[in-house]
């Protein structure tokens, strides 16, 4: 063990001028072990292998030790001194053993598992060995040979690799005093034995006693030099993508602890594993397991059995060749046999690893037939492979042997209804080429059920699954009819593929949702799907929908979809975006004449366009049936349009300009006429819907539409049209609710809305009353008093110079900040700008003790919260605020979010 152990028999140097005592008996003994020693024994190996002398680097003077203190130092540190070459010695020679190892078993020379293959895998044989290289390379010294050397290197570190052994799970107070144990006896025998071969003696009691203290040192810090080597070389490996052992691979993972999977490795000791982005998947010929990432334990024994089971089959490939002479179809077969014996026996080493994990994981039913079904990878299924390899067996005369085996579908087995469970390790293509992916299946053993759980399946509070496909082998009944197929979405609607049924159409697919779907025409509840892709909507109101895949061309034009209402009236949308609307009750249209009178008519059909319709009503009723070509759309700006055909084939026009109201009338054998009302008024005999919900009448004037919602309340929504708002004491508007107890509610054109009323206040806890509430999409109130001030009140605290503010009050002279309920200081604090005043108050609004101060030098500075407004409170007129500085004199900065700032202090010149 370099400058400490064979070489203690020489006579130490005698130092001409000593370099200190820490260098002559710490550093220069260190050295010369370290780093010399190996030096020369590499130009003493260069030297035997070229024939040619090399010169030998001079070992470091070492004075003989003159007491104890000395003596240790020496011997203590060339022991850890050696500790380097002889661990990298050791994993130099590990490895080449694992790679000549490696070689032998794929030529089929060792066994997969036996003692040879672990022995050229195992670490501790790379030490002994490597020690004894080590040993050997060195120059001797004295009465030193280098057979002497080797042997007694081996001998010591097989007493340090057996006695470490003993140590393992130790406590490290316990672990230490053994070790040095262990490497004193080490040491000594490895001197004695290297004395014994060279000399015929064990030496003296001196140089054994250095060995000893030596061998102590180096052993207390080898496992963990060995260990911090071992793992430095795999993180290097794994980071330059290259595989490592196996046991090394799982123990960087924390898989020592699954049973079933180290004893697979034990049985395959060789094997290497990296991780890939591909498919988990193991080649044969290197003996390398690509691991998916993301991939489990049980995968890594899935792929190692497949190792085990690839030796273990060479007999009865090697039958199954001589077979192919003879028979060979029946040598083929048993090709597949046995290939179906080493998934089945991959199959059942992954789901005892599983278990090892999960207790309640069931184990593989390793059916042949279902085997066979599995995804092998995202090519071929298990029996497609083994039918394709099954022809390069025979083709090859009995010589083929599979290079590549795969984990594929990570199949659990049966569950507890008895069905097969199949689930994929990265979710596959929908069988039945829907877009949905799935990750696995259950089937009977009959195949005469199988179900498909879908990627994105969701589970409810009862534990039922919605997401899956139910396929039958022959139709089974539902309760809406025979069904082939029963497919459940996590939306929880159920879709039943009728085959025939006395409610549907045959081969039809009805999808009820349980929970209501609302689409553009309503509530739905179920729709019916047609082999030509109509699709029919069954809403909640008891009323129906259609919407054709293809147009549907009418008389009146080629219709995207219909929507029919509970009293049989029916709109069919054209794909030219008008509206024909035919009336099973007449409608009732009043219209304010310009003499103040109202006339009221009652209409069959009507047309109704967006402004960009291409044909009126009239012109279709004109065209006598024949559908006319597509023409060209008017411009974006023409005016909407609604014409109504009355009993007596009279036709009304109502023209929406941006200003006024225009009706066109035009008799069948009369005169037009033209006029401009105020106001024009429909009355549905049921209620019909609309944007705003069911209503029972609609009012259209010039710049908006009044809706009278059927809620019984008496409410109305007055929606404004994109050209015109209301202007308020709040903003401009473009949406006004009045409810039943006379309140009103703005929409304005920022999303707020603003409840008032003017002839009664609004109590607000905390801030007195108001006239008026607005709230903001984000959650902010802004409560508007009769005397103009307002109160600001944000989700959460605004921080601040003085505390926490839950809201705060303009007010004609300043601002009125109010602190959370029960703060202990103040509830209130009043900032008058133009007295320059602070005032303090209570809860109840009394001024509290000394609450009257000055605002000398007074800074106000807001900080509004980053998770309540990421962007910044939007601030009109100012922009996205992050924070707001407020001087003396009433002035504010504001910090926008984009770090800019804005001041409203007027513009100083100098």
């Amino acid at each position: 063990m370099g400058d400490n152990l064979e070489s203690i028999k020489a006579e130490p140097k005698k130092d001409v001028q000593s370099s200190g005592w820490l260098m002559d008996n710490i550093a220069h003994p260190f050295v010369n072990a370290a780093v010399i020693d190996p030096i020369n024994a590499v130009a003493s190996v260069t030297e035997a292998v070229s024939g040619k002398h090399l010169p030998r680097v001079d070992l470091l003077s070492v004075p003989e030790s003159t007491g104890t203190g000395s003596w240790l130092a020496q011997t203590l540190s060339g022991g850890v001194g050696a500790i380097a070459p002889y661990v990298l010695a050791g994993k130099l020679t590990g490895g080449a053993l694992e790679s000549g190892g490696r070689v032998l078993e794929s030529k089929n020379l060792i066994s997969t598992g036996g003692f040879t293959a672990k022995f050229l895998a195992s670490e501790r044989t790379g030490m002994i060995l490597g020690a004894g290289l080590y040993g050997g390379a060195r120059d001797p010294m004295g009465h030193e040979t280098r057979f002497g050397n080797a042997v007694g290197s081996m001998v010591g570190f097989g007493a340090f690799e057996y006695g470490n052994s003993l140590t393992k799970g130790l406590s490290l107070s316990r672990s230490i005093p053994l070790r040095a144990l262990v490497g004193a006896g080490g040491g000594a025998a490895q001197l004695m034995t290297s004395n014994l071969i060279s000399e015929g003696s064990i030496g003296s009691t001196d140089n054994l006693m250095k060995a000893a203290s030596s061998g102590a040192a180096l052993n207390l810090f080898l496992p963990a030099a060995q260990h911090s080597f071992g793992k430095a070389v795999d993180a290097v490996n794994v980071r330059m993508g290259r595989p490592i052992p196996v046991d090394h691979f799982a123990a960087r993972e924390n898989w020592t602890d699954n049973g079933p999977l180290q004893d697979l490795i034990s049985r395959s000791p060789l094997s290497r594993v990296q991780r890939t982005a591909g498919e988990t998947s193991i080649n044969q010929d290197s003996n390398v397991v690509q691991l998916a990432n993301g991939a489990g334990p049980e995968k890594l024994g899935h792929e190692i059995s497949h190792r085990i089971s690839a030796k273990q089959a060479e007999p009865e490939l090697k039958a199954a060749a001589d077979l192919l002479k003879t028979d060979p179809e029946a040598a083929k077969q048993k090709f597949v046999d046995i290939r179906t014996a080493q998934e089945k026996a991959a199959l059942e080493a992954e789901s005892r690893v599983k278990a090892a994990m999960d207790t309640k994981s069931p184990y593989a039913d390793t059916n042949p037939e279902i085997i066979h079904q599995l995804r092998a990878n995202s090519e071929l299924s298990y029996g497609d492979l083994f039918n394709k390899e099954a022809a390069q067996f025979e083709s090859t005369g009995g010589k083929f042997r599979p290079s590549k085996d795969f984990s594929g579908t990570e199949y659990r087995g049966k569950g507890e209804n008895g069905l097969h469970l199949f689930v994929y390790e990265t979710p596959a293509e929908n069988p039945f080429k829907g877009p949905e992916k799935v990750v696995g299946y259950e089937t009977n053993d009959d195949k005469s059920f199988q179900r498909w759980t879908k990627a994105d399946a969701i589970a409810d509070q009862d534990g039922r699954t919605w997401g899956s496909i139910e396929a039958f082998s022959k139709p089974t009944e539902t309760p809406y009819g025979m069904a082939d197929r029963v497919e459940s979405f996590p939306d929880k609607s159920i879709a039943y593929h009728i085959t025939s049924s006395e409610v549907v159409a045959p081969n039809t697919v009805l999808r009820v949702y349980t929970e209501g779907l609302p689409t553009e025409y309503g509530t739905v509840t179920s729709t019916v799907t047609h082999p030509d892709g109509r699709v029919d909507y069954g809403k909640l109101d008891g009323s129906s929908a259609v919407k054709y895949a293809t147009p549907s061309e009418e008389w009146y034009g080629k219709v995207a979809s219909a929507d029919t209402k509970t009293d049989g009236t029916t709109f069919y949308h054209l794909t030219d975006g008008a509206t024909v609307e035919f009336y099973q009750n007449p409608l009732k249209v009043q219209i304010a004449m310009p003499d103040n009178s109202v006339r009221e008519v009652e209409v069959e059909s009507a047309w109704r366009s967006n402004g960009k319709a291409s044909h009126s009503m009239l012109d279709k009723f004109l065209e006598r049936g024949e559908v006319p070509p597509e023409g060209t759309p008017v411009a974006d700006s023409a005016p909407i349009k609604s014409e109504y055909i009355l009993s007596n084939d009279t036709t009304l026009e109502q023209i929406y300009h941006p200003d006024h109201i225009q009706v066109i009338e035009r008799p069948l054998n009369g005169p037009e006429s033209t006029f401009s009302p105020t106001y024009i008024m429909e009355n549905f005999a049921n209620p019909i819907s609309t944007p705003e919900g069911s209503v029972n009448r609609l009012v259209r004037t010039a710049d908006s539409t009044i809706y009278d919602l059927a809620d019984g309340k008496g409410t109305k929504v007055q929606v404004y049209d994109k050209d015109h708002t209301r202007t308020t004491d709040y903003g401009d508007a473009n949406r006004v609710v009045y409810s039943a107890n006379d309140f009103v509610q703005f929409t304005k054109l920022n999303g707020n809305k603003v409840l008032t009323n003017t002839n009664r206040s609004i109590g607000v806890d905390g801030y007195g009353e108001f006239k008026a509430i607005e709230t903001a999409p984000d959650g902010s109130e802004f409560y508007h008093r009769a005397n103009g001030s307002v109160v600001e009140v944000y989700p959460t605290e605004v921080t601040s110079t003085v505390g926490g503010i839950v809201a705060f009050e303009k007010t004609a002279n300043g601002l009125i900040l109010y602190r959370p309920a029960g703060s202990a200081d103040f509830h209130s604090l009043e900032l008058n700008f133009a007295s320059k005043n602070m005032t303090y108050s209570n809860a109840n609004g009394d001024l509290i003790q000394d609450g009257f101060k000055s605002m000398n030098n007074f800074q106000l500075l807001r900080r509004f919260n980053p998770a309540q407004f990421p962007d910044g409170l939007d601030i009109p007129g100012v922009g996205k605020v992050r924070s707001i500085e407020t001087n003396a004199d009433g002035h504010n900065t504001y910090l926008l979010a984009d770090g800019n700032y804005v001041t409203d202090a007027p513009a100083t010149s100098n």
